[in-house]
Protein backbone atom coordinates (compact mmCIF):
# COMPACT_ATOMS: atom_id res chain seq x y z
CA UNK A 1 0.00 0.00 0.00
CA UNK A 2 1.29 3.25 -1.08
CA UNK A 3 1.83 6.45 1.16
CA UNK A 4 -1.06 8.24 -0.83
CA UNK A 5 -3.27 4.95 -0.33
CA UNK A 6 -2.45 5.04 3.33
CA UNK A 7 -3.47 9.08 3.81
CA UNK A 8 -6.31 7.67 1.90
CA UNK A 9 -7.25 5.19 4.41
CA UNK A 10 -6.93 7.24 6.96
CA UNK A 11 -7.49 10.78 6.44
CA UNK A 12 -9.92 10.68 3.58
CA UNK A 13 -7.32 11.52 1.43
CA UNK A 14 -6.34 15.62 1.18
CA UNK A 15 -8.46 18.73 0.14
CA UNK A 16 -11.29 17.04 -2.63
CA UNK A 17 -10.48 13.40 -2.53
CA UNK A 18 -13.13 11.56 -1.17
CA UNK A 19 -12.97 8.61 1.64
CA UNK A 20 -11.04 5.17 0.46
CA UNK A 21 -12.81 1.98 1.87
CA UNK A 22 -10.27 -1.00 2.42
CA UNK A 23 -12.07 -4.50 1.02
CA UNK A 24 -12.03 -6.70 3.73
CA UNK A 25 -14.26 -9.78 2.06
CA UNK A 26 -15.03 -9.03 -1.49
CA UNK A 27 -18.43 -10.89 -1.47
CA UNK A 28 -19.83 -11.85 -5.00
CA UNK A 29 -18.44 -8.14 -6.05
CA UNK A 30 -16.00 -7.78 -8.63
CA UNK A 31 -13.34 -6.28 -6.18
CA UNK A 32 -9.85 -8.05 -4.77
CA UNK A 33 -9.76 -8.72 -0.95
CA UNK A 34 -7.15 -5.37 0.19
CA UNK A 35 -8.21 -3.73 -2.62
CA UNK A 36 -9.11 0.54 -1.64
CA UNK A 37 -12.86 1.56 -3.02
CA UNK A 38 -14.56 4.89 -2.88
CA UNK A 39 -17.78 5.48 -1.59
CA UNK A 40 -19.55 5.44 -4.97
CA UNK A 41 -17.64 2.04 -5.83
CA UNK A 42 -19.14 0.65 -2.01
CA UNK A 43 -22.95 2.31 -2.79
CA UNK A 44 -22.78 0.28 -6.55
CA UNK A 45 -22.60 -2.77 -4.59
CA UNK A 46 -25.03 -3.25 -2.27
CA UNK A 47 -26.29 -6.35 -1.83
CA UNK A 48 -23.40 -8.69 -2.94
CA UNK A 49 -22.47 -9.28 0.37
CA UNK A 50 -19.14 -6.81 0.42
CA UNK A 51 -17.73 -6.17 4.00
CA UNK A 52 -14.93 -2.83 3.76
CA UNK A 53 -13.60 -1.14 6.94
CA UNK A 54 -12.39 2.56 6.85
CA UNK A 55 -10.15 4.91 9.04
CA UNK A 56 -7.89 3.64 11.55
CA UNK A 57 -9.96 0.14 12.52
CA UNK A 58 -9.14 -0.24 8.86
CA UNK A 59 -5.26 -0.29 8.74
CA UNK A 60 -5.43 -1.83 12.07
CA UNK A 61 -6.84 -4.90 10.68
CA UNK A 62 -4.00 -5.00 8.15
CA UNK A 63 -1.34 -4.96 9.85
CA UNK A 64 -3.05 -7.22 12.54
CA UNK A 65 -2.69 -9.50 9.57
CA UNK A 66 0.65 -9.21 8.70
CA UNK A 67 3.49 -11.74 9.32
CA UNK A 68 6.44 -11.44 11.70
CA UNK A 69 9.56 -12.68 10.34
CA UNK A 70 11.26 -15.38 12.89
CA UNK A 71 13.76 -12.52 14.93
CA UNK A 72 16.76 -12.00 13.33
CA UNK A 73 16.11 -14.43 10.91
CA UNK A 74 19.02 -15.46 8.04
CA UNK A 75 16.76 -14.06 5.47
CA UNK A 76 17.70 -10.61 6.42
CA UNK A 77 16.67 -8.05 3.00
CA UNK A 78 18.10 -4.11 3.09
CA UNK A 79 15.39 -2.69 3.24
CA UNK A 80 13.67 -0.37 6.00
CA UNK A 81 10.61 -2.39 5.95
CA UNK A 82 12.54 -5.70 6.92
CA UNK A 83 14.39 -3.52 9.56
CA UNK A 84 10.78 -2.20 10.45
CA UNK A 85 9.23 -6.09 10.75
CA UNK A 86 12.26 -7.17 12.43
CA UNK A 87 12.50 -5.13 15.28
CA UNK A 88 8.76 -5.78 15.85
CA UNK A 89 9.24 -9.29 15.94
CA UNK A 90 12.66 -9.11 18.33
CA UNK A 91 10.84 -7.01 20.73
CA UNK A 92 7.56 -8.96 20.58
CA UNK A 93 5.49 -6.38 19.01
CA UNK A 94 2.29 -6.99 17.38
CA UNK A 95 2.03 -3.76 13.99
CA UNK A 96 -1.27 -3.35 15.08
CA UNK A 97 -0.26 -1.97 18.36
CA UNK A 98 0.96 0.86 16.73
CA UNK A 99 -2.70 1.99 16.20
CA UNK A 100 -4.49 3.43 19.37
CA UNK A 101 -8.25 2.36 20.50
CA UNK A 102 -8.54 4.23 23.45
CA UNK A 103 -7.64 7.57 24.35
CA UNK A 104 -4.90 7.65 26.78
CA UNK A 105 -4.74 10.39 29.57
CA UNK A 106 -1.32 12.02 29.96
CA UNK A 107 0.11 11.87 33.35
CA UNK A 108 0.35 15.42 35.45
CA UNK A 109 3.72 16.34 34.31
CA UNK A 110 2.58 16.54 30.94
CA UNK A 111 -0.84 18.20 31.64
CA UNK A 112 0.79 20.82 33.48
CA UNK A 113 3.29 21.75 30.92
CA UNK A 114 1.94 24.74 28.94
CA UNK A 115 -1.45 23.86 29.74
CA UNK A 116 -3.13 26.71 28.34
CA UNK A 117 -1.68 24.93 24.55
CA UNK A 118 -2.64 21.91 25.07
CA UNK A 119 -6.27 21.49 26.90
CA UNK A 120 -7.82 22.93 24.12
CA UNK A 121 -6.47 19.93 21.74
CA UNK A 122 -7.38 17.80 25.14
CA UNK A 123 -10.96 18.85 24.94
CA UNK A 124 -11.17 18.79 21.45
CA UNK A 125 -10.57 15.49 21.56
CA UNK A 126 -13.23 14.75 23.99
CA UNK A 127 -16.02 16.95 22.59
CA UNK A 128 -14.87 14.82 19.18
CA UNK A 129 -15.35 11.69 21.64
CA UNK A 130 -18.25 12.15 22.98
CA UNK A 131 -20.00 13.27 19.15
CA UNK A 132 -18.59 9.88 18.02
CA UNK A 133 -20.58 7.73 20.90
CA UNK A 134 -23.96 9.93 20.58
CA UNK A 135 -23.79 9.03 16.38
CA UNK A 136 -23.10 5.19 16.79
CA UNK A 137 -26.75 4.98 14.87
CA UNK A 138 -25.73 7.12 12.55
CA UNK A 139 -24.96 6.41 8.61
CA UNK A 140 -21.32 4.56 8.48
CA UNK A 141 -20.24 8.05 6.30
CA UNK A 142 -20.75 10.59 8.88
CA UNK A 143 -19.10 7.81 11.82
CA UNK A 144 -16.01 7.60 9.62
CA UNK A 145 -15.82 11.28 9.65
CA UNK A 146 -15.82 11.34 13.22
CA UNK A 147 -13.30 9.00 13.10
CA UNK A 148 -11.10 10.42 11.29
CA UNK A 149 -11.63 14.15 12.85
CA UNK A 150 -10.81 12.34 16.11
CA UNK A 151 -7.82 10.60 14.93
CA UNK A 152 -6.48 14.36 13.84
CA UNK A 153 -7.38 16.07 16.89
CA UNK A 154 -5.26 13.35 19.03
CA UNK A 155 -2.16 13.63 16.59
CA UNK A 156 -2.75 17.51 17.02
CA UNK A 157 -2.70 17.02 20.69
CA UNK A 158 0.44 14.51 20.54
CA UNK A 159 2.35 16.89 18.65
CA UNK A 160 1.48 20.24 20.88
CA UNK A 161 2.98 18.40 24.12
CA UNK A 162 5.56 17.05 21.77
CA UNK A 163 6.88 20.09 21.22
CA UNK A 164 6.07 21.43 24.77
CA UNK A 165 7.94 18.82 26.49
CA UNK A 166 10.76 19.96 23.99
CA UNK A 167 10.99 23.42 24.87
CA UNK A 168 10.93 22.19 28.70
CA UNK A 169 14.09 19.99 27.94
CA UNK A 170 15.79 23.31 26.02
CA UNK A 171 16.13 21.40 22.67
Amino acid sequence: MSAADLDKLVYGGKDDDEPQYLVVHPGTSAFARNQLISLAELVSTEGSGLEVDAGVPALRRRLSELELPAPDSAVAVASPWWSFLNFFARERIRPEWVCLTTVPLPGKDIRDAEVTATTAKLLKIAVRFEKLKAWQESPRIILDNEQRLLQRAFEDFYWAVKQSLRRLAGH
